[in-house]
């Protein structure tokens, strides 16, 4: 019983792995797609595809941050799916000598970083915290926007006024 539910665990975080880089994956195609539309509309004069610029780097930075939130929800439960495999691991091992393979303890001792920038190479770090490179980048890109414009809107304003 304990074998199969060992081995449930280990799919559960190995699923947990490939989604959370399906998802990062997703993320950069999307995120791509809307800063090339963006560069497009940029170098077109107009006050017209200013807003769309606007509504294209909003959606981005929102959707951006919900990824991250994403991200942190994945990573919480690829944590939670490996501490179990590694506590069952540890039982398995010393009752069922029979077992042998790549365990999880074993892998980690042998790709263990040393020192205080072993977070940054992590996936956990990766996947958390480009989506939020991308939302300032998109914050950024609106401030573009609106600069580039800026003669135009403060024209339309004070005409308005």
């Amino acid at each position: 019983m304990k074998t199969q539910l060992y081995f449930k665990f280990l799919e559960l975080r190995q699923n947990t792995e490939s989604n959370r880089w399906m998802r990062f994956n997703t993320l950069l195609v999307v995120n791509s797609l809307l800063i090339a539309s963006w560069s497009q509309l940029i170098t077109r004069p107009g006050l017209g595809l200013f807003v769309v610029e606007i509504i294209l780097t909003l959606f981005g930075a929102g959707l951006s941050l919900t990824w991250s939130i994403l991200s942190v929800t994945t990573n919480a439960y690829h944590k939670t799916y490996n501490k179990a495999a590694k506590s069952l691991e540890a039982a398995l091992k010393a009752h069922s000598p029979e077992l042998t393979g790549n365990f999880i303890s074993q892998r980690e001792k042998r790709i263990k970083v040393k020192g205080t920038w072993k977070e940054l190479g992590t996936s956990t770090f990766l996947t958390e915290s480009i989506p939020l490179f991308f939302a300032l980048l998109f914050l950024i890109l609106a401030a573009v926007s609106v600069t580039e414009n800026w003669a135009e809107l403060s024209v339309m304003l004070t005409s308005v006024i």
